[in-house]
């Protein structure tokens, strides 16, 4: 597959948030399924730009992800590992913030780089207190 192609995936995305004022920062780390012979593991750092209201926040980074992309065989050989290479992470999400500490929201990731490039649509929840 080409760095050109997009592939739909099933992801598990973990992200902690650092925000101050208007200013972003995350670290998060995503686990894809691409098939049941691939999959690859992501951590990254983003940084951003934050938009908020009283009950309203969005959000858009840019960062750097370091990749490894999974094959696995049924043969003797099980399962190989590529060497880890870097790709470029993007980010928009948007929150209803339910309570002080809650909130609800959606978020669109896309992780660009040279093996496989992903892109997850996912119905996130926030915990965390928001409104400083």
């Amino acid at each position: 597959m080409s760095w050109t192609e997009f592939s739909p995936c099933l992801a598990f995305d973990a992200t902690l948030n650092f925000r101050r004022n208007w200013l972003v920062f995350a670290v998060g780390e995503q686990g894809v399924w691409l098939s049941e012979t691939r999959s690859f593991e992501s951590r990254y750092v983003t940084i951003g730009k934050s938009w908020y209201e009283l009950y309203g926040e969005g959000i858009l980074s840019i960062g750097i992800s370091r990749n490894k992309l999974f094959y696995h065989t049924e043969s003797a050989r099980g399962t190989i590992e590529s060497d880890y290479y870097y790709g470029l992470q993007l980010g928009s999400q948007v929150f209803v913030h339910l309570r002080q500490v809650f909130g609800l929201g959606l978020t669109l990731n896309a992780n660009i780089n040279k093996e496989v490039s992903c892109f997850n649509f996912l119905i996130a929840f926030k915990i965390g207190a928001w409104n400083f």
